[in-house]
């Protein structure tokens, strides 16, 4: 089972889901609360404005001293299952009538009630826990009628409210920090055994759980860099060892091809001089992968060094060698066609720029069999492209064959498959990408169009 860490992704989750739940749980509760408190203080001012139009039917039916009995009775009334009102009657002059508020409340507040706009608001007095809500108002000759009713009931039901939707609220919180802990659970035990499982590749002990900073989704993506720093650190050690075996093995094949030379000089015996033959063409094909090998090596070595590069002729480059394989296409069955711009020059190896345009028109010859034209490009830029249109390369494989050793799927593919590569090291030791498309892409025979140009530009039409 995973270590559970202090900075859990599962505690992470829940945290968040409970703090989701409380602040939605707390908006709903905000919006019912005041809902039912605007319905209870609603309910209380028109209890209070039926009150009110009672008392004015009084005045205005027996007159002024049965107004002040009635309103001296309801002050006198202690009344059972109900709210208690609260009466202040005074007369133009300010002098009080008849009720008990004028006594109870505060009379700055009182004051800032005006009857004359039969004006409504809540007072606190003396003996009630609650807000009193009263209205004021001007009544027949100019009495002034300040009736008040308190909410003993609407509060205490507003505190139940509160009460019932707080513990609601931690029930809500609570159960959904918990479903959030199972729910990712299985989550978080998952990312622990895929972490578990990148760590072993490594071949490296890694520090226990307990102590690796952050979260699980940490500890994995620490995993994975483990990982590629690994799997970096092989391939460049399979690439050091595999151009060291090129480097010692060279010489000795070289004097093997010597010394088989010699035998095929001074032997008369057919029999010798045939698997002599066969084991000289296949020492040189070793040499030349040896070759290709240290080639590369050498190019990639000097990646980011320009010391060495001159201003050259692409141009004349380009020409030389197109003039140089005519015959060899020719042969082929195939025709050269150019297209060279002149004076277009660029700052590089004119031995390494060479190797590159001729592993493009070896590749060309290859995989462009059974095709009627290889055609070379060069314009400003500097920009090559060498095309051929020949049965072409799978969309899967356009960046396969630039990998070492990996060759293109056509039947007639052969060799170790390092031109390629060696093209790619050259062009990006001197700022240049290479890519490769279908000629025609709607045909039947696609063809191939190698693109080499500055990187910069590669970069803006991708």
């Amino acid at each position: 089972m995973p270590v559970f860490r202090p900075h859990s992704v599962t505690l992470a989750v829940a945290i968040r889901m409970a703090l989701f739940a409380m602040l939605l749980g707390g908006v709903i509760f905000a919006l019912v609360y005041a809902l039912v408190a605007d319905l209870s203080r609603n309910a209380v001012q028109q209890t209070i404005d039926t009150d009110i139009e009672g008392l004015a039917d009084q005045l205005n039916t027996h007159g002024e001293a049965i107004l002040i009995a009635r309103i001296r009775d309801r002050t006198t009334l202690q009344p059972l299952g109900r709210e208690q009102s609260f009466y202040l009657l005074r007369d133009p002059a300010g002098r009080t009538l008849a009720g008990t508020l004028g006594g109870l409340a505060d009379q700055k507040a009182l004051s800032s009630i005006d009857p004359a706009t039969s004006e409504a608001g809540e007072l606190r007095i003396t003996g009630e826990d609650y807000p009193v809500a009263v209205r004021a108002t001007l009544l027949t000759g100019g009495l002034q009628l300040y009736d008040g009713l308190s909410m003993r009931r609407s509060g205490a039901m507003l505190a139940r409210l509160r009460l019932v939707f707080g513990g609601a609220l931690l029930l809500l919180t609570l159960g959904t920090f918990a479903t959030g802990l199972a729910a990712s659970w299985k989550l978080r035990a998952r990312l622990g055994d895929l972490s578990t499982k990148f760590g072993a590749l490594t071949g490296l002990p890694g520090a226990p759980a307990q102590h690796q900073q952050g979260d699980e989704i940490d500890g994995l993506r620490s995993s994975l860099d483990d990982v590629a720093r690994r799997i970096s650190a092989l391939l460049t050690a399979q690439r050091d060892v595999a151009d060291n075996i090129a480097h010692e093995t060279r010489t000795p094949l070289i004097v093997v091809e010597a010394r088989l030379a010699d035998i095929l000089e001074h032997s008369r015996d057919p029999v010798v001089l045939e698997y002599a033959e066969q084991a000289r063409q296949e020492t040189r094909s070793l040499v030349r992968l040896l070759d290709a090998l240290l080639d590369i090596a050498s190019v990639e070595a000097q990646r980011g060094v320009t010391d060495g590069l001159e201003e050259i002729s692409l141009s004349k480059i380009c020409r030389s060698l197109g003039d140089l394989y005519c015959s060899s296409i020719l042969e082929a069955g195939m025709t050269l066609s150019s297209n060279i711009a002149p004076d277009v020059t660029m700052k590089g190896d004119a031995m390494q720029i060479s190797r590159l345009v001729v592993n493009l028109l070896d590749n060309a010859i290859k995989y462009g069999a059974g095709g009627q034209e290889i055609r070379l490009t060069v314009a400003a830029g500097p920009t090559l492209v060498v095309e051929d249109d020949g049965d072409g390369i799978a969309p899967e494989d356009r960046e396969r064959i630039f990998v070492r050793y990996a060759r293109g799927r056509a039947v007639h593919a052969h060799g170790h498959g390092l031109g390629l590569p060696l093209v790619r090291a050259i062009a990006t030791r001197h700022g240049l990408s290479v890519r490769v498309e279908a000629r025609d892409a709607k045909a039947a025979r696609k063809g191939t169009r190698f693109i080499v140009e500055p990187t910069h530009t590669s970069s803006r039409e991708s």
